[in-house]
C-alpha cells in the first residue's frame, strides 16, 4: 500500500494540475467559453492579454459566438489604449464581417456601431497629430493614422469629414507658409534667419508660466543667433486673469494684454486671427499651435494642443541654430 502511495499521490496531483492549471499558455482551448476564462485569467498582464487575445480564432466553434465578439470589442480597445489604430481598425473590420459591426465587453457593456467606428476616428485622428508632432515626428505613421480615421467615415459624416481635412492639413503640410495662410494669416517668415518658432496662441495660453519661462530663456541664451520668434495672436474675446479666463469689452484690450506679454517675452506680434481659425487644421477653440521652421520656412517640428510644454523641442532648435 505504502508502494501505491506515491504514484496515487502524483496521479492525483497531475489531475489537479490539468484541471487548475488549465491548457498550455501558447495555446487556446478549443472551446469558446473556456477560451474567453483562460484570456481574462491574464488581465492583471497587458502584454500577455493582448498576446491571448491575438490567438483568438474565427472559424469553426468560433464563428460569430458572442466570446469571439466579447474578444474582439475587447482587444479593440486594448489596441486603442496603446495607440495601435491600426490593429485597432482591423478588429472594426472583423465586428463588421461576423457581428453587423456591433461590440460588447466581456463585463456586458455594448456598444453599436457607429460608437465603435468613430470612436476609432476620434482616436485616429489624435494619434495621427502624435505622431506627426514633438521632436522626432514619423510622417509616415502620422499618414497610416490619417488612413484608419478616413476609412471609419462614411459619406454623411460630413462635420467630422471637415475634421479629417483639416487635421490632414496640419500633419501633412510641410511648411509654415502654407499652414498659416490655410488659417488667414499673413505672418512674415525671414528667409535671413537659421530658425523661426511661429507661436498661434491665446492670451490664456500665452500666459502660461513655463511657456513664457522657456521662451525668456531661448531668447537669453540664443541672442547672437539668427532666431526669430513670432507671435500670430488668437482673439477669442477673452484674456488672462491669473487662472481665469475674463471677456474683455472690446478687441483693443485684449490686444493691449497680447502685446504687453510679448514685449515681456520678446515675440514679434503680427496681426491677429480669430481663435475659431484653428477649426481649419482640426484643432479647438483654446488650443494652441506652434511651428518650429528651418531656415527654408520648412517645418522641423510642431506641437498642438493645451499645455505645451515647448521644452520638448529644444534638440531641434539646437540643431537648427547649429547648422
Amino acid at each position: 500500500m505504502r508502494r501505491l502511495l506515491p504514484l496515487l499521490l502524483l496521479l492525483l496531483a497531475a489531475c489537479g494540475d490539468e484541471r487548475a492549471g488549465g491548457p498550455p499558455p501558447d495555446e487556446l482551448p478549443g472551446d469558446p467559453e473556456e477560451a474567453l476564462a483562460w484570456v481574462r485569467a491574464a488581465e492583471d498582464d497587458d502584454a500577455e492579454l493582448r498576446r491571448r487575445l491575438g490567438l483568438w480564432r474565427f472559424d469553426g466553434d468560433f464563428e460569430s459566438m458572442p466570446e469571439t465578439q466579447q474578444a474582439v470589442t475587447w482587444r479593440l480597445q486594448l489596441a486603442l489604449r496603446a495607440g495601435d489604430v491600426e490593429a485597432a481598425a482591423e478588429d472594426v473590420e472583423l465586428l463588421e464581417e461576423h457581428f453587423d459591426g456591433q461590440g460588447e465587453h466581456p463585463e456586458g457593456r455594448e456598444f453599436t456601431s457607429d460608437a465603435i467606428r468613430l470612436g476609432v476616428f476620434e482616436e485616429a485622428l489624435n494619434e495621427a497629430r502624435r505622431r506627426s508632432e514633438g521632436p522626432k515626428p514619423d510622417a509616415r505613421a502620422a499618414r497610416s493614422a490619417l488612413d484608419v480615421a478616413r476609412a471609419q467615415l462614411h459619406d454623411g459624416d460630413v462635420e467630422d469629414l471637415a475634421r479629417l481635412a483639416g487635421i490632414s492639413a496640419w500633419v501633412r503640410s510641410g511648411r509654415g507658409v502654407k499652414l498659416l495662410t490655410r488659417l488667414g494669416s499673413d505672418a512674415p517668415i525671414s528667409p535671413k534667419v537659421d530658425a523661426t518658432l511661429v507661436l498661434i496662441v491665446d492670451d490664456f495660453s500665452l500666459g502660461e508660466g513655463m511657456l513664457t519661462e522657456v521662451l525668456k530663456q531661448w531668447t537669453r541664451d540664443h541672442a547672437e543667433r539668427r532666431f526669430d520668434r513670432v507671435l500670430v495672436p488668437l482673439l477669442r474675446g477673452q484674456v488672462r486673469m491669473g487662472l481665469r479666463l475674463v471677456p474683455v469689452e472690446d478687441e483693443a484690450e485684449e490686444l493691449a494684454s497680447f502685446a504687453t506679454r510679448a514685449k515681456d517675452i520678446g515675440l514679434a506680434q503680427e496681426t491677429p486671427i480669430p481663435a475659431t481659425a484653428l477649426r481649419k487644421l482640426g484643432l479647438d477653440v483654446g488650443d494652441a499651435a506652434i511651428l518650429l521652421l528651418d531656415r527654408q520656412g520648412r517645418i522641423a517640428a510642431r506641437l498642438s494642443g493645451r499645455g505645451l510644454d515647448l521644452r520638448t523641442l529644444e534638440p531641434v532648435l539646437q540643431k537648427l541654430l547649429t547648422r
